[in-house]
């Protein structure tokens, strides 16, 4: 979501990856539309995968702009 891979864990929290997707804890807790899953989808921290592979790309579509 930040674009960021190199950012100190203390800035953006860990790193979780699942399904070819990377992310920063802190990123996923801030991004705008995530919304927390309870079950039946595979999920990084209670997200599910579909929602965060939205969230970047809408994220993507705002650093064109």
């Amino acid at each position: 979501l930040c674009r960021r891979a190199d950012v100190h864990p203390d800035t953006c929290g860990p790193t979780f990856g699942e399904s070819g997707i990377c992310v920063h804890k802190f990123c996923l807790f801030f991004a705008d539309g995530l919304y927390e899953h309870t079950a039946g989808q595979r999920a990084v921290l209670k997200f599910p995968l579909d929602a965060i592979r939205c969230a970047i790309e809408e994220a993507e579509q705002k650093v064109r702009i």
